[in-house]
């Protein structure tokens, strides 16, 4: 009875790994790291045919973004301000490849309670692949997803298609600042 229990753990380890592997260009290593929770997107509406995401969400056109966040109201960096610096976005070939969510109070709010708020941006068919270190402050949670693929071309090429990920950001108090969305590869730490 042990040996078949060890024999069946074995086999669902590599099963994981090999699904992880094949899903995304990521190292066999990543793919087993379990991550401390687990999040899983729960979109209440559904996306339009032609749009990987609820209304104005990651991937969308910038059309369908606008029709949600209304007209741009400025600059944020390199990516463009809606709603007085309320959310930013960065768009490659009129998708929305990048969002900014910066959080407001309560300042104290927790890390899942942050990742359950930005699911609303995330492609509605999104399969969690694993949570990394993305350098000092930083966490990274990396998706899959098949709609992002079939519909958004990443901005780095060598990106696999429909990899994305959620970077969350701790001001120096330990407090969450902000999330962005982000359409391909994984955030190297600086």
């Amino acid at each position: 009875m042990r040996r078949m229990f060890l024999v069946a753990g074995a086999l669902l380890i590599l099963v994981v790994a090999g699904v992880a592997f094949s899903v995304s260009e990521i190292s066999p290593v990543l793919a087993l790291r379990a991550p401390t929770a687990t999040p899983k997107p729960t979109p209440v509406a559904t996306a339009a045919p032609d749009e990987p995401s609820l209304p104005g969400g990651l991937g969308n056109r910038r059309a369908d973004v606008e029709s949600v966040l209304g007209q741009p109201t400025g600059l944020k960096g390199t990516m463009i301000a809606y709603g007085k610096g309320s959310a930013a976005v960065a768009y490659t070939d009129d998708r929305a490849t990048g969002i900014l969510v910066p959080f407001d109070a309560p300042p104290a709010s927790t890390l899942a309670a942050r990742r359950h708020a930005v699911q609303r941006y995330m492609p509605t068919d999104s399969v969690f692949v694993g949570t990394i270190s993305a350098g000092p402050g930083r966490t990274a949670d990396l998706y899959q997803s098949k709609r992002l693929a079939n519909q958004v071309t990443p901005p780095n090429p060598k990106d696999p298609r429909g990899q994305f990920v959620v970077v969350y950001e701790f001001d120096q108090s330990g407090k969450l600042k902000d999330a962005l969305l982000s359409v391909g590869g994984i955030p190297t730490p600086s």
